[in-house]
């Protein structure tokens, strides 16, 4: 599993800003679970939303499991947590869980980050109970789909993509998911698609903040996993936020939400 780009504190502080746990779970989770549910994130990062349905929840049993210990040190100084809520560091291809342990799975903006994504999906049915649901979210077309296109810009990323794509990263996980999980006998498969990134003209000021970070993050850690240097790296990301500052131009990416029963 690839954490490359979400391992500093700066990046951690990010994600937890740029979701809002309790839309979130409303939107996604809340019809799903019942009392004395178990249920497991996975790849739970920043834990504000696992924390968040155990707070909401007191009845149920939430597990964050992620695989970095020292993301889940940092979350642990700014969250204080439930006595329902555990979190653990462990690995998704290799849960430390007997089968059929959870009623509902979930993970979000994690498979656009593993080499081997079926695996995962594989290990997440496992451990999911007869008639549980596993939901995965997460992106399609980041920084990729734009118009006026910009050759040069376009060139970069697709340097950036090939590099990144030998570690795992895909951009277009998302357009997969829902084979995936037909491809695990999954039943009942449900899938959703909205926009999730879609800048229409200058990017807002509040959008700009948080997309200068996620490019310093790609700045400050994809060159360590890639041939690529930082000075080319750095130079994309610049192109690519001025782009986003031109009132001309729309960028735009897609969210899949898919959710399957275990037979």
């Amino acid at each position: 599993m690839n954490t490359y780009i979400m391992e500093s504190e700066c990046e951690n502080n990010r994600l937890a800003g740029k979701v809002n746990p309790l839309k979130f779970i409303e939107k996604y989770i809340d019809k799903h679970i019942s009392a004395q549910s178990s249920i497991l994130d996975i790849g739970c990062g920043p834990v504000v939303i696992a924390n968040q349905i155990a707070k909401s929840n007191p009845d149920v049993k939430v597990i964050g499991i992620d695989m970095s210990a020292n993301r889940l040190a940092q979350a642990c100084k700014s969250n204080p947590f439930g006595n329902n809520l555990s979190i653990i560091a462990g690995n998704v291809y290799y849960l430390p869980f007997q089968d059929n342990s959870f009623n509902f799975i979930y993970s979000r903006f994690l498979f656009e980050y593993l080499k081997y994504p079926q695996n995962a999906l594989t290990e997440m049915k496992r451990v999911c109970k007869r008639g549980g649901i596993v939901m995965v979210q997460d992106i399609d077309g980041q920084f990729s789909n734009n118009y006026p296109e910009d050759s040069d810009i376009l060139q970069y990323w697709q340097k950036i993509f090939t590099e990144l794509k030998k570690t795992g990263f895909d951009p277009d996980v998302g357009r997969k998911l829902f084979s995936f999980f037909k491809m695990e006998g999954f039943k009942n498969i449900n899938v959703n698609l909205e926009s999730y990134h879609l800048i229409a003209g200058k990017i807002a000021q509040a959008d700009e903040y948080y997309w200068k970070k996620k490019l310093l993050a790609v700045n400050n850690n994809f060159p360590k996993f890639t041939e690529l240097k930082h000075s080319d790296v750095s130079d994309i990301t610049g192109r690519y936020l001025d782009y986003l500052k031109n009132e001309d131009t729309l960028s735009f990416s897609n969210l899949f939400t898919v959710y399957g029963v275990k037979k």
